[in-house]
């Protein structure tokens, strides 16, 4: 009956031993993913700010920042995924699919300004050319017309990409606040972007409501 009792007690030492080092194992490999997740939300939330807070950057300024976010998150993604494994699974999927979403939000953000800046270039040539067209005359004017016609064509496609492109930080803020949500259930809070600041560049972005003429008249 000792003995019996004896091997128990071992037994249950040794099984309490093992789930001790996996609980240790976790939580020393979380501790090591944590940094790389706290890195990417750092810079998602400082270039959020362009969306939700007054800036006077330039728009070099903005795209250079975002290029090297997009580098910089990549270089994280690579080494999490260099130290994960089937057996990590549990931790390394939440932080892979987390650091995805925070650099395609990267993208989608320079991809906006970079959609923002082609329209404004093109509303500025053509008002130039509206203006060479209301300054021409005889076949000067036909040439300056057909050149207003085209500005004006390339106006209409580029405020389309436009506003293409802010759909599609939407989605890529929605994404990212999917994957925040399910990394939250095992890393901390501070490492992870605020949800209050993903859902302020979502309201920033939502289409304004068309006002309703026929309740005015």
């Amino acid at each position: 009956m000792k003995k019996l009792l004896a091997v128990a007690v071992a037994a249950a030492i040794i099984v309490a031993g093992y789930f001790g080092y996996q609980q240790h194992t976790e939580t020393a490999f979380l501790d090591t993913l944590t940094p790389h997740l706290k890195n990417a939300s750092i810079r998602v939330t400082n270039s959020s700010e362009l969306e939700i807070k007054p800036s006077q950057a330039t728009f070099k300024e903005v795209f250079d920042r975002l290029d090297v976010d997009v580098t910089e998150i990549e270089k994280h993604l690579i080494e999490v995924q260099s130290i994960s494994s089937s057996k990590t699974e549990k931790l390394s999927s939440p932080a892979i699919a987390y650091l995805r979403a925070a650099q395609e939000f990267s993208r989608a953000l320079s991809m906006k300004y970079r959609k923002r800046l082609a329209a404004s270039n093109s509303l500025d040539r053509y008002r130039d050319a509206l203006k060479d067209r209301f300054a021409a005359s005889g076949y000067g004017y036909e040439h300056a017309k057909d050149r207003s016609d085209r500005a004006s064509e390339d106006v209409d496609k580029a405020v389309a990409e436009s506003r293409e492109s802010t759909k599609d930080l939407q989605k890529a803020t929605a994404s990212l606040k999917a994957a925040r949500a399910a990394a939250a259930s095992h890393f901390p809070d501070d490492a992870l972007v605020a949800t209050k600041q993903l859902d302020e560049v979502i309201a920033s972005n939502a289409e304004k409501p068309k006002p309703d003429v026929a309740a005015k008249k």
